[in-house]
C-alpha cells in the first residue's frame, strides 16, 4: 500500500475551511489532501471547473481538507461523496471508489530556486544544487532529473514553510506545479517571485483526476462530459491517452508577466 501511495503523486493539495460534513443529497463533499496553510481552494482552477460541472448537474460542491491517506479513505468508507486530485486510478487500491475519467486539470512541473542561486543561463541543466526539499507524503524526487537523484533530502510540512526556507538560503531546489503560482504570490512571508527563479525548461507536465464512492457511480459518466464541455483551456484526454500539455492561458499569461527572461524551451 505504501507503494501505491507513493505512485500516486498527490497533484494539486489544496486547502479549505474545515466544513462540516453534511446529508444534503444535492450537497457533495470532496475530500482535498490539506497541504497548505490558509489558502482559498478557489483560486484554482481546477476547483471552479469542478463546481461549475457540479451545477450544471444540480449540485453544490464543499471541500473538505484531510491527511493524504484519510483523504481517499474518507471516499472509500462513504463518508465523503469524491476525492481530489490525483495522478493515477485508484480504484485498484480503493474498492469503494469510482474513477472520472477525463482530466480536471493539467499543469507543467518547474524546478525552483531561489534568485541568488540560479546560474546565468536560467537552465537546471546547469544548476547545481546539494539540498532538495519535499513536502511530506509529496513523493516526487524519484521523478527528477538524474543529475539531481543523490541530492540532500529535507523534508518540510508544506509548500509555505519550502518556500521560505528556499528563499532563506537553507535548501537549493524544490519541485512546483506551475498553477499555484499565482497563489504562492499570496503567501505571507514569501517574496514571490522576486526572490525565486524558475527554471527551464519544463520537466514534464502532469494531470490530475477525480474520484467518487460508488454511489455516485451514475455520476461518473454525467461529469466526465461536463467536465469536457466545460473545459475550455483545459485539455480533456482519457486516462488513457497521451497526457494533454497545454497548461491555461491563465497560467501562461502569468508566467509571461512575471518571468519574462525564462524562456520555456
Amino acid at each position: 500500500m505504501i507503494k501505491a501511495f507513493r505512485l500516486c503523486y498527490i497533484l494539486f493539495p489544496l486547502i479549505a475551511s474545515a466544513e462540516n460534513l453534511t446529508p444534503d443529497p444535492k450537497v457533495l463533499t470532496f475530500t482535498t489532501v490539506d497541504f497548505y496553510e490558509h489558502q482559498d481552494s478557489n483560486k484554482l482552477q481546477g476547483v471552479n471547473l469542478l463546481r461549475e460541472a457540479l451545477a450544471n448537474l444540480g449540485y453544490h460542491l464543499r471541500i473538505q481538507p484531510a491527511p493524504p491517506e484519510r483523504s481517499l479513505r474518507m471516499v472509500d468508507a462513504g463518508v465523503a461523496d469524491g476525492e481530489l486530485l490525483r495522478l493515477r486510478d485508484m480504484t485498484p487500491h480503493f474498492k469503494n471508489l469510482v474513477l472520472v475519467n477525463t482530466p480536471l486539470q493539467t499543469t507543467s512541473m518547474m524546478l525552483v530556486t531561489s534568485a541568488n542561486s540560479a546560474p546565468n543561463s536560467g537552465r537546471w541543466s546547469e544548476f547545481h544544487a546539494q539540498r532538495f526539499i519535499t513536502v511530506k507524503d509529496i513523493f516526487v524526487s524519484e521523478l527528477l532529473p538524474r543529475r539531481f537523484h543523490n541530492l540532500e533530502n529535507v523534508e518540510v510540512e508544506n509548500y509555505h514553510q519550502a518556500l521560505r526556507m528556499l528563499q532563506a538560503g537553507r535548501a537549493d531546489l524544490i519541485l512546483l506545479p506551475e498553477a499555484y503560482f499565482p497563489i504562492i504570490e499570496q503567501m505571507k512571508g514569501v517574496q514571490w517571485p522576486e526572490k525565486f527563479s524558475v527554471l527551464t525548461p519544463v520537466l514534464f507536465d502532469l494531470t490530475g483526476f477525480i474520484h467518487l464512492h460508488k454511489r455516485h457511480a451514475q455520476l461518473a459518466k454525467k461529469l466526465e462530459h461536463e467536465i469536457r464541455a466545460l473545459a475550455g483551456n483545459f485539455c480533456a484526454h482519457s486516462m488513457n491517452d497521451h497526457t494533454c500539455t497545454q497548461p491555461s492561458l491563465d497560467t501562461v499569461n502569468y508566467y509571461a508577466e512575471h518571468f519574462p527572461k525564462s524562456a520555456r524551451q
